[in-house]
């Protein structure tokens, strides 16, 4: 559908190339000049992509054609023609955390997308660039084509992220704002009564401020640098309903935020050709493992196999999950993660679990993941759960009888993080398991806690982790090492010291009300939709959590 839009406006893009690219020169982002002798032009390329709109419309339809030059910078050489290309990005766990801090305290929230980007980006070193595709050939006095010399970055250029990373850090750094130790795209400034903070995620900006005079005059400041030095698709002032894919309903007064994933989810059923599949009630079947047996073996045996997998785009496929899995769909995590792990060689029955977990999306695309405030009265704290599947079989020379972690934290009645992972070392027992599961929970509880201290929330208060095995329980509260647990790994006992300095504490819990179980194992259906319910993501208004979740009291 995609390729027949770009066909069939391709004439339209083309009449419009030079206009395009002569608002660019009067901007100064390049000028054209001979070729300096023992340099060299590098290629552009003309890129034409129909933009989507998922946010207004949760098909998807076409919002409009752009079309851009851009770099070839496949051409250049590292250390010749760019120099360090590190540029860091926003983490969606602090998207969430802001998020969930605008809906308990009634925030504003915006955000704002810079346009091209890029070409605000001052490069390292002298780039010269041949004419782009599209537009008439200028010629010098001797009829030899000439170049363009970019006095600001292109896309495509290997350096460029990294050189807009500078110009936005700079910008914001000379109104006042901080980046966090935390996350490097964390920026945040407050006057008075009120916080200003903002999250950058390449262009895209989300916004979050109190919603009183003092917190709009320092909205107010943003808005204005970013017209100055920058270009903006919006002037920043409209409420945020979408942000990097994510469709954002918000109630009437701001009391819950839904986040949901409706047209990428529709999309990515199409391209593969399962918009009318049958829905499948969970993501995997139950008790099922994803198993490196299942990998077609080296030889002619394998050769059926391998052949069954050409032209299938299961990485491809791979890529579109993990980013749904990430953005709100944490109860996916432990499949998603489970069909990494055999990208390196998929069989027929990983293509078939794809499908299946792809099935379970076509159902589940009326449901969300909802953050909400929390109007029990009891403090708005940070409380998290930990488990492990104990030494699966899945049958890898490297990885078998590796255990599997799972957890996930949230703040009052919202979500904010999950991971499913194979443990780095095989555990000789259920309770190792359990505590290298918590062990690894634990640093993600010292993350949300700096992240919290950063948007200005309360983060003194210890971090309350259920786990439903009391032998790691009393391991990580026992300064003891004990003859059956010398082996467990130094690294891990990091546990034992956050317990003893009070920053978390470990409860137990009953397995039927541990929420990480379905990050650690394919869970039978009723299972599977009662904890999916608790970690919020459901079709109607989000959860409550019990006493047992927050602490009593």
């Amino acid at each position: 559908m995609q390729q027949l839009k770009l066909l069939r406006r391709y004439e339209d893009v083309l009449q419009s190339i030079e206009k395009e690219h002569g608002g660019l020169d009067s901007r100064g982002v390049w000028e054209l000049v001979p070729l300096p002798e023992g340099e060299k032009a590098f290629p552009v390329m003309l890129l034409i992509k129909v933009k989507l709109n998922p946010v207004n419309d949760p098909d998807g339809s076409e919002n409009c054609v752009k079309s851009r030059a851009v770099i070839m910078g496949n051409h250049m050489t590292e250390g010749k023609d760019y120099g360090d290309t590190f540029a860091p990005c926003g983490s969606l766990t602090t998207c969430r955390a802001m998020l969930a801090d605008v809906v308990q305290h009634r925030k504003c929230c915006k955000s704002i997308d810079v346009k091209m980007a890029f070409t605000f980006g001052k490069p390292d070193r002298p780039t010269y660039l041949k004419q782009p595709p599209g537009r008439k050939l200028a010629r010098g006095p001797d009829g030899t084509p000439l170049v363009y010399y970019c006095h600001r970055l292109l896309y495509g250029t290997p350096s460029g992220p990294r050189r807009w990373h500078v110009e936005i850090h700079n910008a914001l750094g000379n109104i006042g704002m901080c980046p966090s130790a935390s996350d490097p795209c964390l920026y945040t400034k407050r006057n008075g009564g009120a916080s200003l903070a903002v999250l950058l995620y390449v262009d895209d900006c989300l916004i979050t401020y109190d919603d009183n005079n003092h917190g709009r005059e320092l909205h107010a400041e943003l808005i204005a640098m970013f017209k100055n030095r920058f270009e903006l698709q919006d002037d920043g002032e409209s409420d945020c309903t979408g942000f990097l894919g994510m469709q954002l309903r918000w109630a009437p007064n701001k009391s819950w935020v839904r986040i949901s994933t409706p047209g990428i989810i529709s999309r990515l059923l199409e391209s593969e050709g399962l918009a009318d599949c049958t829905p499948a009630p969970t993501p995997g079947c139950p008790k099922t493992l994803i198993s490196d047996r299942d990998c077609p073996v080296e030889g002619p045996e394998g050769d059926s196999d391998r052949r069954i997998m050409q032209g299938r785009n299961y990485r491809s496929r791979l890529g579109a999950l993990l980013w749904i899995s990430r953005i709100g769909h944490p109860e996916i995590a432990f499949q998603v993660n489970s069909l990494a792990r055999v990208a390196h060689n998929p069989g027929p029955a990983h293509w078939d679990a794809s499908t299946r977990l792809l099935r379970y999306l076509k159902g589940a695309q009326h449901i969300a993941l909802t953050l909400s405030k929390d109007d029990s009265g009891r403090p708005f704290h940070i409380y998290g759960y930990s488990d492990a599947d104990w030494a699966p079989d899945y049958g890898g020379y490297a990885d078998n009888y590796r255990s599997t972690t799972g957890w996930c934290f949230a703040v009052g009645r919202s979500l904010l993080s999950w991971r499913s992972r194979r443990q780095q070392r095989v555990a000789q027992s259920s309770a190792e398991s359990e505590y290298y599961a918590a062990a690894d929970a634990a640093k993600e509880a010292c993350h949300l806690k700096r992240i919290f201290a950063d948007i200005g929330l309360d983060a003194t208060v210890p971090v309350r982790l259920s786990v439903d095995n009391q032998s790691a329980i009393k391991q990580a509260e026992s300064p003891i090492d004990h003859e059956m647990s010398r082996h467990v790994d130094l690294r891990s006992h990091f546990l034992r010291e956050q317990v003893r300095l009070r920053n978390l504490e470990l409860q137990y819990v009953p397995t039927t009300e541990q929420w990480a179980d379905a990050m650690t194992k394919n869970l039978p259906t009723s299972t599977f939709e009662y904890l999916r319910g608790k970690l919020g993501v459901s079709g109607t208004q989000p959860f409550t959590p019990t006493c047992a979740q927050v602490g009593k009291g």
